[in-house]
């Protein structure tokens, strides 16, 4: 019984902080939206390399935003330990790497791709298109790669933990990140909020679940899976079609 009741006692306490972090956090999201009111994932064009980023992917706090905002189950070292898993670095990179990846693979992609349909006349600017096509998975390519190399380092890094817990890298941060690049869409981006459709946001939960896990996943399992973890996000403003 007194361990029931301190478990509870650590969920509401969690639960407490949780609430004022969201309010510091959305505060945040919403000064940088308002700065940034007409960037649109339209205009942007994703590169590989160092220092080739458009703009700052606020990978601190959406990794936090994401963090306040999960429905993990009830149980304290359950909280904590992946409270310290998304402070690790190694995941904030996991979290930046696959931003730009999506933008590239969902937008720089069909922009690329309806740019050749409606020059499809003009020769030398559909050959200039396809070298940009040709560079664009190129890069997508040494995303992939890399995300490779950095889910090996997180795995490497809580190997020592108990099995149970480092079963909690494979189970919630590829959901945790896919959530925070969809919220980093909307406040980085909210130049095009129109294009953030529900089918796009399930495309998005799939490929972070796929790249991370290195295995295809039925979407179905994906989203039973997300409405558990994040519900608000499902009944808010957020989803739109």
């Amino acid at each position: 019984m007194a361990r029931k009741e301190t478990t509870m006692l650590a969920s509401t306490l969690f639960s407490s902080t949780n609430n004022r972090e969201r309010m510091v956090q959305e505060r945040e999201l919403h000064r940088l939206a308002d700065r940034h009111v007409t960037r649109s994932v339209e205009a942007i064009w994703v590169r590989y390399g160092p220092e080739s980023a458009p703009f700052d992917a606020r990978k601190r706090l959406l990794m936090d935003y994401a963090l306040s905002h999960i429905s993990l189950p009830p149980h304290e070292n359950i909280n904590q330990s992946f409270a310290r898993m998304l402070h690790n670095p190694v995941v904030e990179d996991i979290y930046e790497c696959l931003f730009w990846y999506n933008i590239g693979q969902f937008f720089c992609r069909s922009r690329v791709a309806q740019s050749i349909r409606a020059n499809a006349r003009d020769c030398a600017k559909v050959a200039t298109l396809r070298e940009d096509e040709r560079r664009l998975e190129q890069d997508l390519g040494c995303f992939r790669q890399d995300l490779s190399k950095l889910y090996i380092r997180l795995i490497r890094k809580f190997q020592t933990i108990s099995a149970l817990k480092r079963d909690l890298i494979h189970r919630y941060i590829p959901f945790a990140v896919a959530h925070a690049i969809l919220v980093g869409l909307r406040y980085l981006c909210p130049g095009s909020r129109h294009l953030y459709t529900l089918s796009l946001q399930k495309q998005v939960y799939c490929v972070c679940c796929e790249l991370l896990l290195g295995t295809a996943v039925s979407e179905v399992s994906i989203q039973s899976i997300r409405e558990k973890l994040f519900p608000y996000e499902l009944r808010s403003a957020f989803v739109r079609d």
